[in-house]
């Protein structure tokens, strides 16, 4: 772009001088959006596209680093994708992992990702039972759960035709 200055005197007598200007673009802030939080119990994977929680105009080309892990493991491919995982078993409690995406321009931009991580729920097994008939059998059934938490389980039962089950909370 080009501006022309114009100077006019008291005696009619004018002069001009221009300067060019050069508009450049303003860096675009690196900005990230809050990630929903994740649920894993032992043994489970899930993924997270990392690029999808990107603010809408910010540079594509960007490198993720992760930090925070100790109860999950966390791997990052060339794309964006994060894979989290909880391979040890009976693990319990909630972590927090920090993303941390820089782009070509060296801006730099964190989120945090929060983690529940819960053991699998493993039963044990309930002995066998001889019942006379219209006897009744009560039974603890958190008594049998080998892991995992009993305050957020919900029981339902099946049987043949010959049985009435009912559980009570």
């Amino acid at each position: 772009e080009t501006i022309l200055f114009t100077a006019k005197g008291p005696f009619g007598r004018r002069d001009d001088v221009s300067v060019r200007v050069t508009v450049l673009a303003q860096p675009v802030a690196l900005r990230l959006l809050t990630f929903p939080e994740v649920t894993l119990v032992s043994g489970d994977t899930t993924e997270l596209a990392l690029d999808e929680y990107v603010d809408v105009g910010t540079p594509a080309e960007l490198h993720w680093v992760v930090a925070g892990e100790t109860i999950t493991a966390v791997s990052i491919d060339s794309t964006g994708n994060a894979r989290i995982r909880v391979d040890e078993a009976d693990l319990q409690g909630r972590e927090i992992l920090l993303f941390t995406a820089t782009d070509v321009d060296g801006n730099v931009a964190s989120q945090i990702l929060n983690v529940r991580v819960g053991a699998a729920l493993r039963l044990v097994s309930i002995p066998d039972l001889e019942l006379l008939q219209g006897e009744t059998v009560v039974l603890s059934l958190d008594d049998y759960v080998a892991s995992g938490s009993v305050l957020e389980l919900l029981w339902s039962a099946s049987a043949g035709p010959l049985l009435d089950v009912e559980i009570v909370a």
